[in-house]
């Protein structure tokens, strides 16, 4: 089986019958039927491990796998209480089930940078139960008082050099009675927590073997994908499919709910029927929507009146009468989730039951569309979650399953539906576009004196959850502002709802990914006004914030702030998101004949709080990293005639693998709470940068994305108002 190809691999699943995809790997990572694991020969303290009489530990982990590696962090916790065996764990991810939902999110849900700052606790307790109760069994076994009785390595230790595998004492725990609060280790006891465990999916994604939702493969299985109208608010007119019954594997063609869905044999035919179907839409809500048209409404709404975020002091007053201010604007695009896998979900409905596999966030919410299309009970439905390749908020939304439901109702046989980069970009749940509008001023002394920041924004919650919505605020939109983190007297933070068609939806880190962006590039503003060196100026204004200014100091040492390189320009920024802060500095080069911009190195610094994996943390860390450089300098959506006007990679550049500068990361372990760390290290990276611009040449850089033709524009602008810099 090694030597086989992925394609061959899952070709084998197909002519083998398979009905469902099962995924070995040294670690024992499967998506499975929940009757797959026969409790009857297992010991099962809980819902979140079993334990088998050949010592296979398997681990339940209710959280998506999108390469943030939650297979590997949250099995760690559950192991280290054991006293597992590393080698003999198996993780199953969990199916949608009640009994599996994040209880502080109230759903079974992986998003907000949540995962190990909600199951820590809880699956720490699952593993310090099944180890009370198996220290219980072998004591009794040998008849020894249980506090002299210690597990590790997959084994329960007793006086006298006594040792047991747990699989050889599972018939005696069960009859244990599980202790109502275990007592958990002492962090110097950890043997996995803290401790830079090797990924368990590294294996299976190098060779191919890992099962993403694109590689489902069923017995008398169709394909799918849908054509939706390009203009938002379309809806389907009509449709002609003569073309397409002239292909052998074309099926059929017919409308659902937000398109024309297509079905047929095999993927070839089904991408030639795509093209060979006619769909004729109607205009839309906005025909004349472009992208001039948002950004003029955006500017637009700036002028509105809006709702107080938060308010203390008097800023707008002492705005007012302020001699030494300054006011700014800002404005960013919508950008895309530009997901490696396009949207795809698996559909087997059968009289008395459904199966769905789907690379999805959000199981709890693909329960409820399949309880409410299917009109089937919780109980007949069962949904595995596969590999994720990447979600980053995109597969949060249900939206393609709903699309692949309706057309296995249809259908009547086993379906795939499979979306084509195009609708992935056309049909995005974007990071909402937004432009800010800051004024500030400080006193003679330096200090920031006022600060007012005004930010019109679609909304994300209105449509997600409107109940959210506090005193019509969008929480998403102002996060980062109503909890400026620097000391400032005068306060005021006012949000303004902007109406346009283009959905949004949750991106990572956020609001926090654009208003880092506003407000570290003002606050280095606000250093050049009152003739700061903007790393003083930030720490000035920290002063009550330990976390946040130690970290700036790390980056600072690290960049070589104060021993800076002749010809670069350096710049720094920090952000509190998600419970972790990070603080990032940028140290860039620019060829000024060309416009060229060139980022040589980033340095980071993360608190988290406590660390789980700081492998992990590193990667996760430079990851984020990437993507912020990527949306720094090349992402934007573009529009025209109602619609997205994006079609693949090649409208829509992303950073290549030859533009990664240098990044290194530092973790400072502080104690306090955990913290998040899948998105928080994304917010500061285009303000480090477009800081460090500025010191190189002195052109401030307000919209994003940094491009070698806005550099230019900007730079010709700044010597005409200023002169030669």
């Amino acid at each position: 089986m090694k030597e086989l190809g992925r394609r061959d691999f899952i070709k084998i699943l197909g002519s083998a019958g398979f009905t469902l995809a099962i995924m070995n790997t040294p670690f024992g990572i499967k998506i499975l039927n929940a009757e797959d694991i026969n409790d009857s020969d297992m010991f099962v303290p809980n819902m979140w491990l079993h334990i088998s009489k050949d010592d296979e530990v398997i681990i339940i982990v209710n959280k998506s796998e999108m390469g943030q590696g939650v297979y590997t962090s949250l099995p760690q916790i559950i192991a280290d209480e054991l006293g597992a065996k590393w080698e003999n764990i198996k993780i199953y991810p969990a199916l949608a089930k009640d009994e599996y939902i994040d209880q502080k999110m109230g759903a079974q849900l992986t998003g907000g940078s949540t995962s190990i700052r909600h199951m820590y606790e809880t699956l720490r307790e699952a593993g310090a139960t099944a180890r009370e109760m198996l220290v219980m069994a072998a004591a009794k076994k040998w008849n020894v008082d249980g506090n002299s009785c210690y597990t590790r390595d997959g084994k329960v230790f007793g006086p006298n050099k006594l040792n047991v595998k747990f699989g050889a004492i599972v018939n005696q725990a069960k009859k244990m009675i599980p202790p109502l609060h275990p007592p958990l280790k002492d962090k110097s006891k950890f043997q996995f927590i803290g401790k830079p465990v090797k990924r368990t999916d590294t294996h299976v994604k190098v060779s191919g073997e890992a099962i993403y939702g694109i590689d489902i493969i069923l017995d008398d299985m169709v394909y799918a994908t849908v054509k939706m109208p390009q203009s938002y608010g379309g809806k389907v007119k009509r449709f002609d499919i003569t073309k397409a019954k002239s292909l052998k594997g074309f099926i059929n063609a017919f409308e659902i709910s937000d398109g024309v869905a297509i079905v047929s044999k095999n993927i070839e035919d089904l991408l030639k029927a795509r093209e060979s179907v006619l769909v004729e839409a109607s205009s839309g809500v906005n025909p004349n929507l472009n992208t001039q048209f948002i950004e003029d409404t955006l500017t637009n709404y700036i002028n509105k009146d809006g709702i107080i975020a938060r308010r203390y002091g008097k800023a707008k007053e002492i705005l007012n009468n302020a001699e030494n201010k300054i006011t700014s604007t800002y404005l960013l695009p919508y950008l895309a989730h530009a997901n490696m896998e396009p949207m795809n979900c698996t559909v087997q409905l059968e009289s008395d039951r459904v199966t769905i596999w789907v690379p999805t966030q959000a199981q709890t919410s693909v329960l409820e569309v399949a309880k409410k299309l299917t009109g089937l009970p919780e109980s007949k439905i069962n949904i595995h979650t596969t590999y994720l390749g990447t979600g980053l908020g995109r597969r949060a939304e249900v939206d393609y399953v709903i699309q692949a439901i309706e057309i296995a109702l249809k259908i009547k046989r086993p379906v795939k539906l499979i979306w084509l980069r195009e609708d992935d970009f056309k049909h995005d749940f974007y990071r909402p576009a937004n432009y800010s509008r800051i004024s500030g001023c400080v006193d003679k002394n330096g200090k920031i004196l006022a600060w007012d920041h005004k930010i019109a924004i679609p909304s994300i919650w209105e449509r997600v959850n409107p109940r959210s919505m506090r005193n019509g605020i969008d929480s998403a939109a102002v996060e980062g502002l109503e909890n400026l983190p620097y000391d400032v007297s005068n306060l005021n933070v006012e949000f303004v709802k902007v109406d346009l068609p283009v959905p949004v939806g949750f991106w990572r880190s956020v609001g926090s990914s654009h208003n880092a962006f506003t407000v570290e590039s003002f606050i280095d503003e606000l250093a050049l006004l009152a003739q700061k060196d903007p790393l003083e100026f930030r720490i000035a204004h920290l002063a009550n914030n330990r976390r946040a200014s130690r970290l700036l100091g790390v980056v600072a040492e690290k960049i070589g702030w104060n021993n800076k390189d002749i010809g670069y320009g350096y710049g720094v920024a920090q952000h509190y998101s998600f419970g972790t802060y990070v603080a990032e500095a940028a140290k860039v080069w620019i060829d000024d004949s060309r416009g060229e911009i060139e980022v040589k190195k980033i340095v980071a610094a993360v608190d988290c709080g406590s660390i789980i994996n700081p492998a992990i943390i590193k990667a996760q860390v430079e990851g984020a990293i990437i993507m912020g450089l990527s949306t720094t300098f090349k992402e934007k959506m573009l529009f025209d005639n109602g619609g997205a006007n994006v079609v693949n990679f090649y409208d829509y550049d992303i950073l290549r693998a030859n533009e990664i500068p240098e990044i290194e990361v530092h973790i400072i372990e502080s104690g306090a709470p955990l913290g998040g760390i899948g998105e928080p290290a994304v917010p500061p990276v285009a303000p480090a940068v477009a800081n460090a611009i500025c010191n190189a040449t002195g052109v401030r850089l307000r919209n994003l994305p940094i491009t070698s033709d806005y550099y230019k524009k900007e730079k010709r602008k700044s010597e005409f108002l200023y002169g030669h810099i």
